[in-house]
């Protein structure tokens, strides 16, 4: 699954902690801060910061974000909302790898909920720091302080377990060691960066649904301006096909019950949202089954 992105276990290794993975999308930085921003991938917008080293500087620069990268990332878990994941981008691959939203999970399970589990993962070089992670899936109880290598996918904002070996029982830890927090490494003021040359990919795509179609403004060229907004409330700002959206409707307006969504290419951060291009409208009907039928508008 793992593409050989990530090391096997083996016996020199089998008992390091990690949390490693990989995700495609692309990174908008905020307004005052390139190495703090988010990264907008095909189904989900992530909180996410860029890694630093020791000297400042990054692999990731301003003239490589304009597209679509796989990002080599390093997660965290938000336990106060609902353990959203958090990303920290160490470095992008030049190659079109065929894999994504994977992640290597090593560490050891310390709770066991209905349908969550969280793993403690401790520094290899410093075992005054550690940090947890809320992963998605079930482990037996009698896994509790035992080491376990975990496989993970991406689910929305959410890491689920997909794959699971225990590896043994590991030594006592105390619960005073404190949780690194994600918090990024003193950085200078203005970070200087080493130039790469640009790599240009396909942009995202990206589906919005929605179980009410949104209202839209004319607009130039026989256009109408939608303004969607996700769980998050990010907002994602497009032109449709004025004739399209119009046929929406009224198909919409013959249904008892309808859903629907619109899909396109993920364009830039602006101050009204993110654009998305090329986009199209569908609207389906919702039976009493919970069975749907589409129409494509």
């Amino acid at each position: 699954m793992s593409n050989g992105l990530f090391t096997p276990l083996d016996e020199k290794n089998a008992y390091q902690y990690r949390a490693v993975g990989v995700v495609r999308g692309r990174y908008y930085p905020s307004a005052t801060d390139f190495t703090k921003g988010i990264l907008a991938t095909s189904d989900s917008v992530i909180e996410a910061i860029i890694a630093l080293n020791k000297n400042s500087l990054t692999l990731i620069t301003p003239d490589v974000i304009d597209d679509e990268l796989l990002f080599h990332v390093y997660p965290r878990t938000n336990k106060e909302q609902n353990n959203s994941l958090m990303l920290q981008l160490n470095r992008y691959s030049k190659d079109n790898l065929d894999v994504d939203n994977y992640f290597s999970i090593r560490g050891s399970l310390v709770a066991v909920n209905e349908d969550t589990i969280l793993v403690r993962i401790q520094r290899n070089t410093n075992r005054d720091k550690a940090f947890y992670l809320g992963i998605k899936g079930t482990l037996p109880q009698d896994g509790i302080k035992k080491f376990w290598d975990l496989e993970c996918i991406r689910e929305g904002i959410i890491l689920k377990i997909v794959k699971s070996q225990v590896i043994e029982k590991v030594s006592e830890y105390s619960d005073e060691l404190s949780d690194d927090g994600f918090q990024p490494k003193p950085q200078v003021a203005q970070p200087t960066f080493i130039i790469q040359k640009k790599v240009t990919l396909v942009r995202s795509e990206i589906t919005l649904k929605f179980n009410e179609i949104p209202p839209g403004e004319p607009a130039p060229d026989k256009k109408v301006r939608v303004t969607v907004s996700d769980e998050n409330d990010h907002k994602f700002v497009t032109l449709l096909n004025a004739k399209s959206y119009r046929k929406a409707c009224e198909t919409a307006a013959t249904y008892s019950n309808y859903a629907g969504n619109i899909s396109g290419k993920l364009g830039k951060l602006t101050l009204d949202g993110f654009e998305v291009l090329e986009a199209g409208i569908k609207v389906f009907e919702v039976k009493a089954k919970g069975e749907v039928q589409g129409e494509v508008v």
